[in-house]
């Protein structure tokens, strides 16, 4: 994202902002599992995420691409997420 020319970063920000009001209902309308792992430097509703079938996992010491700033305990956590849909109708 930071090596993106202005336009389509501010298109990028600008369809995030339209669509915010949508995402409860496509949440609804999913049928997989979420996960949600988020940095704690942001605010998460974790109280909300939930009751849309989200499960929230914070992490800390990272900014928003936490991916690439600690890939280690990014990959690990997103591993036992994938882990916990093992053997759910998922992943039959």
């Amino acid at each position: 994202m930071s090596a993106a020319l202005p336009e389509v970063a501010l298109q990028a920000l600008e369809e995030a902002i339209t669509f915010e009001r949508e995402i409860p209902t496509g949440l609804r309308e999913l049928k997989a599992p979420i996960v949600a792992i988020n940095p704690e430097y942001r605010p998460t509703n974790v109280e909300a995420l939930p009751r849309y079938g989200v499960k929230v996992v914070l992490t800390s010491g990272v900014g928003h691409f936490q991916m690439t700033e600690d890939s280690e305990t990014f990959n690990h956590l997103l591993g036992e997420s994938i882990k916990g849909f093992l053997g759910s109708k998922w992943t039959r």
